[in-house]
């Protein structure tokens, strides 16, 4: 997979879409090791979105500034702390 230079945003928030539904961890994985420089992140509705894709993009995307995660139903508080951790 190529990597991408360049301030990036990403969506995937197709409430309740095709899409959405379709994106997992293992997926969000490749991306975050690859586009190191995301900011925005739209993740909205991806229903198998877990906490191993926060702790991800803590460890791969130190440039991110905005993440919608509205409707990801498998995202605990405690997945949020190394996201927390890596802005502070």
């Amino acid at each position: 997979m190529p990597r991408f230079p360049g301030k990036e945003g990403l969506s995937f928030n197709f409430q309740g879409g095709y899409v959405a539904q379709n994106i997992t961890d293992e997926g969000m994985k490749h991306i975050t090791q690859n586009c190191h420089n995301l900011e925005r992140l739209a993740l909205s509705g991806c229903s198998s979105i877990r906490d191993i894709t926060l702790k991800e993009l803590s460890q791969n995307c130190p440039d991110l500034k905005t993440l919608e995660v509205a409707s990801c139903v498998h995202l605990s508080d405690s997945g949020f702390i190394p996201l927390a951790k890596v802005r502070n």
